[in-house]
């Protein structure tokens, strides 16, 4: 546990390990194939260690909630499009960029900010993370809407200079959660939220936009179905189809007048097995 741990947080220091953080792990190890009881086992561990690292060890002050399956787990907190313009209206410019192209692509906070120039193609309009910048050490190619290419045209007129995409003052940004954003969530009334939250608004816009849950998953990156399941509630007008289907009352009585036509028809032709049917009677009979 402590070696898959390593892998994944390769080298963060302890303060860097958020809610945010803690999310994406409980995320990798369901999308891996584990059990809510193993997440549970895992999550013990580093709860465990969080603990010690602030009460024995005295490394940090603060350490955030590690949730356990089985305890009450809260829906996912997405915001309304109106309520995300509420947000951009308080947000610093170079957050208020890198929200918008959050909620566009679904992509998790520490991918996002790693994102470079030379890994953005706006004429194809696509975009790749390598697997060193990726949850579970997984190379990851998506589709830029046009939107998402206007965002980046004006972060490369923000900044033209410096490889990273997302930057402040000429220096990468490397933590969004911050502050300054919190201050903002609070201005526009719409705390508890925070940065990974627009991940779930992100699919929650695409679920009620029309996308799958196979494409969804996709276009996020999650490897498991399971996690996409979550946002299905979100348009059940999806199923109005096999809703209606299920209600055209008669089909079966019709098919059964269809199989009893089907007894009279006559077989006409050759030898056993190369028999073939009158279409003539059939069309007629049917």
């Amino acid at each position: 546990m402590l070696a898959w741990f390593g892998g994944y947080l390769d080298n963060e220091p302890l303060s860097a390990i958020d809610r945010d953080t803690i999310e994406d792990l409980r995320e990798g190890l369901r999308e891996e194939g584990a059990g809510e009881s193993t997440v549970n086992r895992y999550m013990a561990l580093l709860r465990a260690i969080l603990r010690k690292a602030r009460d024995e060890w005295r490394y940090i002050d603060n350490i955030p909630k590690v949730p356990m399956y089985g305890e009450d787990v809260a829906e996912p907190r997405w915001l309304r499009n109106d309520e995300f313009e509420r947000l951009k209206r308080e947000l610093p410019p170079h957050l208020k960029l890198a929200a918008e192209f959050a909620v566009l692509t679904g992509l998790r906070m520490r991918s996002m900010l790693h994102l470079t120039w030379d890994r953005v193609d706006l004429e194809a309009r696509r975009a790749w993370v390598p697997h060193s910048q990726m949850k579970g050490a997984r190379s990851f190619g998506f589709p830029l809407s046009s939107a998402a290419v206007a965002v980046l045209k004006r972060c490369r007129k923000l900044h033209p200079t410096g490889s990273r995409v997302f930057q402040y003052e000429g220096a990468p940004v490397d933590d969004c959660n911050t502050a300054a954003f919190q201050k903002a969530v609070k201005r526009a009334q719409l705390q508890p939220l925070r940065w990974h939250d627009l991940r779930h608004t992100f699919a929650s816009w695409a679920v009620q936009g029309g996308v799958t849950l196979h494409e969804l998953m996709q276009l996020g990156d999650w490897k498991s179905y399971s996690m996409v399941l979550r946002y299905g509630h979100l348009a059940p007008d999806q199923l109005s189809k096999a809703a209606e289907l299920v209600a055209q009352k008669g089909h079966t009585a019709s098919r059964a007048k269809v199989a009893k036509r089907m007894q009279h028809i006559d077989f006409t032709g050759g030898e056993r097995g190369t028999r073939t049917l009158d279409l003539g009677i059939m069309s007629a009979t049917l």
